[in-house]
């Protein structure tokens, strides 16, 4: 950065001190620029100027050292230390001008990068850590639980058995962003694994989630009054627990990653590695991290009719999205997605006839559920239908190389239909 753009800067911090000090801010007050920072609600009006051009400058800072600064971390620089610090000094203007180049020096050039580990509940990891994308899933160990992060995690927990592992992330920026990017990531990279081979089961079973995303002891404590009844069926206390599921603890290779090849899982995360984030950059990766990632979601506890519509939209994110052969419209969304269900899941003929069949009732359900009507999923239904998507991702993951678009999905799915099948 030149040095001219460097001044137009000190130019703005310089104006942004003549503002604050026109408040007439009274000296003997501890914090008298509350109102200045951006999280300050309905400020009052005489700090508006002074505000639109913090707001300026930290803009502009925030986009030539992009993902480095939150704004507010930024806001607290710039008022409290360089702003508060001139007024209070009563520094002349050679001294101001020095203090706002030197401090906007420093944050133009600021670089930070740093581990921030996110606790898991209920997964093991193994001796060994897994690395998926850019989180490293580690167990927690005795010299991290005897830690006083460790200690402060099994605290939050009320219990140290369930504090199993975490996932690490190296991120850039503030505390404030590394923390943010860490969190999201982690996040994104559990609901995909869990998308890869956590149990889709109907009734409601012990989660894997982050620390503070799910509530360990579901437990519920109700109070019962006398019952009306011709005779007592059995005896009841005015009290009563209702105990909620069982803290299983999950193996990440047994209970997870079992449910995928050795093929398919080095393609994922090949995906995870090459791409920020878990965010990729080829339209069929994308398809296939958003069905996964909506597959997780199915598994978390929820309404029966709500997790269900959660698979519907991991299929649609798989193989759903017109594409761009003439006609193919008018065959309809439920049609389009069982031919390509069925094309991807098998070669046999017969299987492809099951698929097929089944992909038009489960999806044919969906109508009904999100059109309000009064549908009754049942748990089978929701069990099957759910591994049947899975499959379907693994389908489509074994030909990744072979798609780069739906259309290209779509013209083998046809090319595969003219083919001779054998009977």
């Amino acid at each position: 950065m030149n040095s001219g753009d460097v001044q137009e800067f000190v130019n703005l911090m310089l104006e942004l001190l003549c503002e604050v000090k026109s408040l007439d801010l009274d000296s003997t007050q501890l914090n008298p620029i509350p109102p200045l920072n951006p999280r300050y609600e309905n400020p009052p009006k005489e700090y508006l100027p002074a505000r639109l051009i913090l707001y300026n400058i930290v803009n502009k800072i925030q986009e030539l050292n992009s993902g480095m600064f939150a704004e507010h971390i930024l806001a607290v620089e710039l008022l409290y230390r360089t702003i508060v610090i001139l007024i209070y000094q009563d520094s002349d203007e050679r001294e101001s001008e020095d203090m706002c180049r030197k401090k906007i020096i420093e944050l133009l050039n600021y670089k930070s990068s740093r581990n921030v580990d996110i606790p898991i509940v209920s997964l093991q990891v193994g001796d060994e850590p897994f690395v998926f994308g850019p989180v490293t899933f580690h167990t927690m160990n005795e010299e991290d639980l005897s830690s006083e992060w460790g200690s402060r995690v099994v605290q939050y927990l009320d219990s140290h058995s369930s504090a199993l592992s975490y996932g690490r992330v190296n991120a850039k920026g503030d505390s404030w962003i590394a923390f943010d990017t860490a969190y999201k990531q982690v996040d994104q990279g559990l609901l995909i694994l869990k998308g890869i081979g956590f149990p889709i089961v109907a009734h409601k079973i012990n989660q894997v989630d982050l620390i503070d995303k799910y509530r360990l002891w579901q437990n519920t404590i109700f109070r019962t009054h006398r019952p009306q009844e011709n005779y007592r069926i059995d005896p009841t206390s005015g009290i009563t627990t209702k105990i909620g599921p069982v803290l299983s603890k999950y193996n990440l290779d047994r209970d997870i990653l079992s449910s995928i090849s050795s093929e398919n899982l080095q393609k994922i995360k090949k995906i995870a590695e090459n791409n920020n984030g878990f965010q990729p950059v080829g339209r069929i990766e994308v398809k296939i991290f958003r069905g996964l990632s909506w597959l997780g979601e199915a598994t978390k506890d929820d309404l029966l009719g709500a997790r269900y519509a959660k698979i519907t939209f991991a299929l649609e994110s798989l193989i759903g999205g017109e594409s761009n052969e003439e006609k193919l419209s008018t065959r309809g969304i439920t049609a389009t997605l069982a031919s390509r269900a069925a094309f991807l899941v098998s070669d046999d003929k017969e299987e492809r006839l099951e698929v097929d069949n089944k992909v038009r009732r489960y999806y044919g359900l969906r109508s009904k559920l999100v059109h309000g009507e009064s549908v009754e999923i049942l748990p089978e239904d929701f069990e099957n239908f759910g591994r049947l998507v899975r499959r379907i991702a693994w389908g489509l993951l074994k030909r990744i190389d072979q798609f780069n678009t739906v259309d290209d999905i779509q013209g083998w799915v046809k090319e595969q239909s003219y083919s001779n099948v054998e009977d």
